[in-house]
């Protein structure tokens, strides 16, 4: 299925589409952002929309989500299976602990 199945909606996102779209995405990105550092890459937070106006979203408050939702997986070690199947696979390769909040820091992020 192409993309997965996820809703997706093009660039030029209204603000309500916008803020619908980075509801949806929030929890995907945290799990990139922890396959990205037991690859030991640097990981940039995406709202995926190139024509996006000043004012359509607040990209600070959706790296907040992000990193809180990494967070929160970290916290309670509750990531969904399939995630943590391939994070366990990334972290005996590359050899690093990815569930650690400290790596989880909105400094973090680019």
């Amino acid at each position: 299925m192409e993309d997965f199945g996820y809703w997706y909606n093009p660039d030029g996102r209204t603000t309500t589409d916008q803020s619908k779209f980075e509801l949806a995405e929030v929890k995907p990105q945290a799990l990139e952002w922890m396959f990205s550092v037991a690859c030991g890459k640097l990981f940039h937070v995406s709202a995926d929309n190139l024509a996006i106006d000043a004012g359509v979203a607040n990209d600070e408050q959706f790296k907040l989500a992000v990193v809180n939702q990494a967070q929160q997986w970290c916290l309670s070690g509750r990531l969904p299976i399939r995630g943590l199947q391939f994070l366990e696979a990334l972290m005996n390769h590359y050899g690093i602990d990815a569930k650690w909040t400290e790596h989880y820091q909105l400094k973090h992020l680019a």
